[in-house]
């Protein structure tokens, strides 16, 4: 997969393994209003979409969001990244290729943590929820990204963790891998994966690069 000049990739569950603080963000914010869903139905509707509250029948979506956003927040020191996330970016970036960070997070939440690991200057580009006016699974972030970069649709890779980057990578054209390591597993089942129909999988972000890279 090294044969792109453009490299995309989600946070949560991508890059960064916040999982854990998505899942109890979102039952601690449910529980104060009464409702009390599975894991599994948190992770099926509302993961990475700051719009299922609403369709969920959360009767204040704005304060619950800014709620979570609260809670993501106030745990942004505990997030590490996920494995070989510093080194693969090091080498895409010394083999001349771009990459971008494309969240659903806002910004002021996520760039604390890029700095602390040092991965700031390894990405050229960072749009977060305050970027677009309609979140990914739309395609506005992937193709302003192209756009603000100078890229096409061919040369660029998008690298996430959920149905949300799948739908919005094809919707803008290019080219999608689904981060699946074990450690993701747990959250998001074979299932529910299948019905994705994702295509391409990889388990370790090693997989990027070149070979011999």
């Amino acid at each position: 997969m090294g044969r792109f000049r453009f490299y995309f990739f989600d946070w949560d569950g991508c890059l960064a393994h916040t999982l854990p603080f998505w899942l109890s963000g979102y039952r601690e914010a449910l529980a104060r209003r009464g409702l009390h869903p599975s894991d599994e139905v948190i992770v099926r509707e509302l993961f990475s979409d700051w719009s299922g509250p609403a369709r969920f029948g959360v009767q204040d979506p704005g304060p619950f969001v800014e709620e979570m956003a609260a809670y993501l927040a106030e745990h942004a020191r505990e997030v590490e990244l996920n494995q070989h996330v510093v080194e693969v970016l090091s080498r895409l970036k010394g083999l001349g290729r771009s990459t971008a960070l494309l969240t659903a997070c806002r910004r002021d939440i996520v760039l604390p943590t890029l700095a602390r690991h040092g991965v700031s200057p390894l990405l050229d580009l960072v749009l977060g929820y305050e970027d677009v006016t309609r979140p990914k699974p739309d395609p506005e972030v992937v193709l302003q990204a192209l756009q603000r970069l100078g890229g096409e649709a061919r040369e660029a890779l998008f690298v996430g963790d959920s149905d949300k980057d799948i739908l919005a990578a094809r919707a803008a054209g290019v080219e999608m891998a689904l981060y699946l390591p074990e450690r993701n597993r747990s959250y998001y089942s074979e299932e529910l994966v299948a019905s994705w129909n994702p295509g391409r999988v990889i388990g370790d972000f090693r997989e990027l690069l070149p070979a011999g890279g």
